[in-house]
């Protein structure tokens, strides 16, 4: 459990620090990501994105985080997230403000004793809920009033793409988690 939130609230420095690498390690080659407008994506866009440094933000907050390990190989992480002034740039110049709560819920698998991302989704809360005090589970930043967990979903890869294109593999995140596509 706490490897999973580890790996949950990694997102936002993945993001800053466009760190592809970490995201090929943590996403599966077959994972399905669903962004909030509802397009797919796969690990090597998801990586390209966030290394091409798509997805900005001022803050990302984390206000929930509820694992539930369902065998020793599988489990569901439910994460709600708060992101202010958060922006996704396409390739051709369009940008779009993502600011706003989202809730996420993202599939783990344990592949050579490693959890890793097999799936991701997304959506944005439209009627967010009051920061409150951390659920157990959630980030020790977060509890801090720091900023825990990015990505664009604010889960995932934040290229807009005008078809969906089936994923191989992995958020915040996107999401942001990889991690939120905005729509044209």
């Amino acid at each position: 459990m706490t490897e999973l939130t580890r790996i949950e609230n990694d997102w936002p420095r993945i993001i800053k620090e466009r760190d592809g690498a970490t995201v090929r390690r943590i996403e599966a080659d077959d994972i399905v990501i669903i962004y909030p407008d509802g397009t797919l994506g796969n690990k090597e866009q998801d990586a390209k994105d966030i290394e091409a440094g798509y997805f900005t933000f001022d803050s990302w907050d984390t206000l929930e985080v509820k694992v539930n390990v369902l065998s020793k190989d599988y489990a569901l992480v439910q994460l709600r997230y708060d992101v202010k002034n958060g922006v996704v740039k396409a390739p051709d110049g369009r940008s779009e403000k993502v600011s706003g709560q989202y809730l996420s819920l993202d599939t783990f698998t344990r592949r050579n004793g490693q959890w890793q991302f097999i799936g991701l989704s997304s959506v944005q809360v439209k009627t967010p809920v009051a920061a409150t005090s951390p659920t157990p589970g959630a980030s020790p930043a977060a509890s801090k009033g720091l900023q825990p967990r990015p990505s664009l979903s604010p889960r995932s890869s934040p290229v807009t793409r005008s078809t969906p294109a089936p994923r191989p593999s992995a958020p915040r995140p996107t999401p942001p988690r990889t991690t939120a596509t905005p729509t044209p």
